[in-house]
């Protein structure tokens, strides 16, 4: 089956593609004017003022860069959610075990172990190859950003009746939540400023799962790390 057929949304997507490109041009512009104006604004504010003038002006400007760095998120999600989709019929395996040849030095560096696990049957599924792949790239980026290092990865395969799950889990430090569905929202953070990211990658990952007729499920605990199971139809 085309995964577009499965996917009522397919032509509303491209128009939000058109839409979400326009927005993140204007907000770009924006965000540089304030950035150039308040680095002008500093040039020509005393250093010996005491006024408070120079911590407003260093506020600003972060600000301007923290809008710049959402941009760019906003920006990362829609190319990876939005458009129509170009499936094929591909191994669900073989996109994440090039994912992990993809990261392969980043791996080596956080001396990470992974272990992937696969149970007999068919790994074929119908999807856009592409997205696919970036999916298993932000999930296994995910587990090596939050765990220390030596990070545990496992990957598990199975399938059952007409769908295919894959899950991956790391011994990462997981987080407390009474609706851990939240994970899934546009830039949600459990972690503050300890770890790197922007709270996109989730976000992205669920978009393109729904798109296919699938559905993701997240574990997580602070004691017992994070798992991540998407499931996907034949």
């Amino acid at each position: 089956m085309n995964a577009d057929a499965r996917d009522p949304r397919s032509t509303d997507a491209v128009a939000l593609e058109r839409h979400a490109k326009a927005l993140s041009h204007e907000l770009r512009s924006s965000a540089r004017q304030v950035k150039s104006f308040t680095q002008l604004l500093g040039s020509v504010v005393p250093d010996s003022d005491d006024g408070g003038s120079g911590e407003y002006l260093r506020i600003l400007g972060s600000a301007a860069d923290s809008l710049q760095t959402r941009i760019e998120g906003i920006d990362w999600f829609f190319a990876l959610t939005a458009g129509e989709l170009h499936p094929d019929r591909i191994s669900l395996v073989a996109v994440f075990e090039k994912a992990v040849e993809v990261l392969a030095d980043e791996i080596a560096g956080k001396g990470a172990v992974v272990r992937i696990e696969i149970e007999s049957g068919d790994y074929v599924v119908n999807v856009d190859a592409e997205r696919i792949a970036k999916v298993a790239t932000s999930l296994v980026t995910n587990c090596l950003t939050f765990c220390d290092a030596p990070a545990q990865i496992h990957l598990s395969f199975r399938s059952v009746h007409d769908v295919v799950e894959v899950t991956v889990s790391d011994t990462g430090p997981g987080f407390g939540s009474s609706s851990p569905e939240d994970a899934f929202e546009l830039f949600r953070r459990f972690h503050g400023s300890d770890y790197p990211g922007l709270g996109v990658g989730l976000a992205g990952v669920q978009t393109v799962i729904e798109r296919h007729g699938g559905h993701v499920q997240l574990t997580t605990s602070p004691s017992a790390g994070t798992a991540v199971t998407l499931t996907l139809p034949h």
